[in-house]
């Protein structure tokens, strides 16, 4: 919905903000750091590692698979009292909103590292990749105006609820792929000669670089999956379906 008031009776909306973006929709607040990660990720300047004859116990040692950890933060919803900032901006801009789900779909990777060494040179690796999906559980804020209405406020918590579905089944289902494909992803990438030209720290971006868009590349058709089933509820048709159970 792209308009400030509401065509609904009672001006009811169910109201989506973007973080970031505060592009404005219907039911959900979205992260969206990771699509500009992207974009940063996909102009970032590649690098060209001066060759170093290792010896091969040390590439060996260099080319270990790092251990791959993936977590997920609760989908299980809170229903909170306090309006999220999405809201409060969203109102301040004209918008009438009867719920809101707040959510998380980035993921957050952080690393462990390995530096070795012996006489023919050394090297970093990629001890342990922890990639997190989500900092926070889903929350649900619901307007103090429709308490007073039980059927107004049973039609948008089971709508607000249809939010959180999609949103489980895109964790759930981004925590399988990062399970199965994420190690066929970046085997044999997580580790990089330093010969003396070579910043230990360059070398750690440039490993940090290859495994984020690894997991953006399993991540990315699954949020759009997920936004498209949010769009395809938060329609006016679907609103006013939903409006007609209460007799609005």
């Amino acid at each position: 919905m792209h308009t400030p008031k509401s065509k609904f009776p009672n001006d009811y909306t169910f109201c989506m903000t973007q973080r970031d973006t505060r592009d404005l929709d219907f039911g959900t607040v979205l992260r969206t750091t990771f699509f500009m990660l992207a974009l940063l990720l996909s102009s970032a300047p590649t690098f060209a590692w001066s060759a170093q004859k290792l010896s091969p116990s040390l590439s060996a040692q260099c080319a270990r698979a790092p251990q791959v950890i993936i977590r997920a933060q609760s989908t299980q919803a809170k229903i909170v009292r306090n309006q999220p900032t999405g809201a409060r901006s969203a109102l301040r801009a004209g918008w009438r909103i009867q719920g809101l789900t707040k959510f998380d779909r980035d993921t957050h990777v952080t690393f462990q590292w390995e530096k070795i060494r012996d006489r023919s040179g050394s090297c970093i690796r990629v001890k342990e990749i922890q990639v997190m999906i989500g900092e926070h559980q889903p929350n649900i804020w619901l307007a103090p105006s429709i308490t007073h209405n039980a059927c107004l406020r049973e039609v948008v918590l089971a709508h607000e609820l249809e939010h959180v579905a999609h949103h489980k089944t895109y964790s759930d289902q981004l925590k399988r792929a990062l399970n199965r494909k994420l190690r066929f992803l970046i085997r044999g990438r997580m580790h990089l000669p330093l010969a003396s030209s070579t910043s230990e720290s360059a070398a750690k971006k440039e490993l940090e670089r290859r495994a984020k868009l690894a997991v953006l590349k399993l991540q990315k058709p699954l949020e759009h999956a997920a936004r498209q089933k949010d769009r395809r509820i938060d329609t006016p048709q679907h609103y006013a379906q939903e409006l007609a159970k209460c007799g609005l």
